[in-house]
């Protein structure tokens, strides 16, 4: 969640700097969407929820002062949500550990890869021909692999 909240305000940060307000909008509504999902289990998970209805509300505040602000008072905070400083971004919840790489077989995607960010072409290669859905297409040993990391790996039979 922590990740989500951080990048809505990266997102929303750039987009209003570039006047761009159905985007600064759109993630907003994306960042809500995730709040209103995620599940309380326990003491820190209801704070995280404050937390993130917090910054949601700052983020909200330019565009619909007038129930930010409400929202804002009914979370019981007792300064005023127009004296609170705009949320700033942490890079390092910006920063993706794993990533889904697509494995095609002539073109057409047969499966996807969960690797951690800029894995080694060797690598991919041997993940990717060992996957149990790559396993079925293929007969023989791939006439060519092409990989272009963090992005694609392609098996030419």
């Amino acid at each position: 969640m922590l990740r989500s909240v951080n990048k809505t305000i990266d997102e929303v940060t750039v987009s209003i700097d570039n006047f761009h307000f159905n985007s600064a909008v759109a993630s907003i509504r994306s960042l809500f969407n995730s709040i209103s999902s995620y599940k309380i289990l326990n003491d820190l998970d209801e704070v995280i929820i404050t937390y993130s209805t917090k910054q949601l509300l700052i983020l909200i505040n330019p565009m619909v002062p007038h129930i930010a602000e409400e929202l804002w008072e009914v979370l019981n905070n007792e300064k005023m949500l127009c004296h609170q400083p705009w949320p700033s971004v942490d890079k390092a919840l910006l920063q993706k550990k794993n990533i889904n790489i697509p494995v095609q077989i002539n073109g057409k995607m047969r499966a996807l890869i969960n690797v951690p960010v800029n894995t080694d072409k060797i690598d991919l290669e041997n993940i990717a021909l060992k996957n149990k859905n790559v396993l079925k297409f293929l007969n023989a040993k791939p006439k060519k692999v092409i990989i272009i990391p963090n992005r694609v790996v392609n098996i030419v039979i």
